[in-house]
């Protein structure tokens, strides 16, 4: 699987980054794993 997926910034983005942000991550499959090791897997789509 890729890892070249975004990281977000450590500060408080500008509104326009968070928005940009956002829509990079539309229309991928996404997998979350949380810190007590739940798993979810997903698409963000539009």
């Amino acid at each position: 699987m890729s890892t070249d997926t975004p990281t977000p910034p450590t500060q408080t983005p500008s509104k326009a980054e968070a928005t940009a942000f956002l829509q990079s991550l539309l229309n991928k499959n996404l997998r979350v794993t949380t810190t007590d090791n739940r798993m979810f897997w997903g698409a963000f789509n539009k």
